[in-house]
């Protein structure tokens, strides 16, 4: 009896294990891709805010084009004048509607989105105000919070919310310690060690990795996971 020809192929059950493993490679590349492009866009933002404040801080270097600005400096507690008690600075924090211009154009709003961002969401104060003479000369910070995921459809990896701050200067007129802002200037500097600090673990983060204060390293470890 001739001998039964041994058949060559694949069965059913091999065809199911390699499409169950291609399919399961399709899913991770494509959940490789997805993170690649959020890990993009959050740093795409985080540039942009900083480009953005290197326009304000240049704008309000110029004492005039700051003046213009003090209108938008607004404080709750004293009816939203540009008024602040020097009895208690620590608890001082006005709110700025928006930052222009030498030309009076509107280059950020507070409580709208970044320029050409829809998904995220700027507040701005004036807020750490620090006595330098008794009564006339303040220095403060102007802090710029993003919300960068305020849209629930656009997320990034990473921190949600980053902090920028721009050193003020600021003059007053007071009533007792009723202190009236009367002129502002942001002083011309490079950025400080915190700042540099703040944007390096901003930016591990966004690379999900795990920031030194220390030694100022990035641990980033398992890229995705």
């Amino acid at each position: 009896m001739a001998n039964i020809q041994s058949r060559k192929g694949f069965s059913i059950i091999q065809v199911v294990i390699s499409m169950a493993i291609a399919m399961i490679s399709g899913l991770a590349i494509v959940a490789l891709v997805d993170n690649t492009l959020k890990v993009q866009k959050g740093m795409e933002i985080t540039d942009d805010l900083t480009n953005m404040l290197a326009i304000v801080k240049m704008s309000l270097g110029t004492e005039a084009v700051c003046n213009l600005n003090i209108s938008n400096f607004k404080n709750p507690a004293r009816s939203d004048a540009a008024e602040f008690d020097s009895a208690g600075l620590a608890n001082v924090k006005l709110q700025v509607d928006k930052i222009q211009n030498s030309a009076s154009n509107t280059i950020l709003t507070s409580n709208q989105s970044l320029p050409g961002k829809q998904s995220t969401l700027v507040k701005i104060h004036l807020t750490n105000l620090v006595a330098l003479t008794v009564n006339s000369n303040y220095i403060g910070e102007l802090q710029f919070e993003l919300d960068k995921n305020n849209s629930s459809g656009h997320t990034q990896i990473g921190v949600k919310n980053i902090i920028r701050k721009i050193p003020i200067n600021i003059r007053t007129t007071n009533v007792g310690t009723i202190q009236t802002i009367t002129s502002c200037v942001t002083p011309s500097s490079s950025l400080s060690a915190e700042d540099i600090k703040n944007i390096k673990s901003e930016m591990c983060s966004s690379l999900n990795g795990t920031f030194d204060p220390g030694t100022g390293k990035c641990d980033i470890g398992p890229f995705y996971q």
